[in-house]
């Protein structure tokens, strides 16, 4: 390995295909950052075309459960739209306030950490939330029998 100085900048000459094998494939030379060119790249392209139809199906979902909820309040309460703006307000409301918080704490954590709690918190939110649906649909029921 050879030291090369310049002007302002301290290189070393070395064989890239070893540094693509330390560092997994991403090696930097004065600041950029680049991928090291070998046949395990074109793998990694393939891989992520799932990735992004997943993604997308996944957006195209939110996207279409956020329009129907809209949709479906505005069926309950004939000739306003100020639960749907409540519910708007709530939603967005709660996502800029936590949503940073969130962001930050996953940074810090240990990622199988986050995952085991992302996935038990989502657990305990659709089972409260069953059972709150469960009781308002036998409130609302009893309310349209008297009606």
């Amino acid at each position: 390995m050879s030291l090369l100085e310049s002007d302002d900048n301290l290189y070393t000459s070395f064989d890239e295909d070893a540094a693509a094998r330390v560092d997994g494939g991403v090696t930097t030379h004065g600041g950029d950052a680049s991928v090291a060119s070998s046949s395990g790249c074109m793998a990694c392209s393939a891989a992520i075309i799932p990735l992004y139809i997943s993604h997308g199906f996944s957006a195209w979902g939110d996207r279409m459960w956020q329009f129907a909820l809209g949709l479906m309040i505005s069926e309950v309460w004939l000739g306003t739209l100020v639960p749907i703006s409540i519910y708007s307000f709530a939603i967005y409301i709660v996502a800029f306030l936590l949503v940073p918080l969130v962001g930050a704490w996953i940074d810090r954590a240990d990622r199988l950490t986050v995952m085991f709690i992302a996935i038990v918190v989502g657990a305990y939110v659709r089972v409260v939330l069953s059972l709150l649906s469960r009781c308002l649909w036998r409130a609302a029921s009893v309310v349209w029998a008297r009606a």
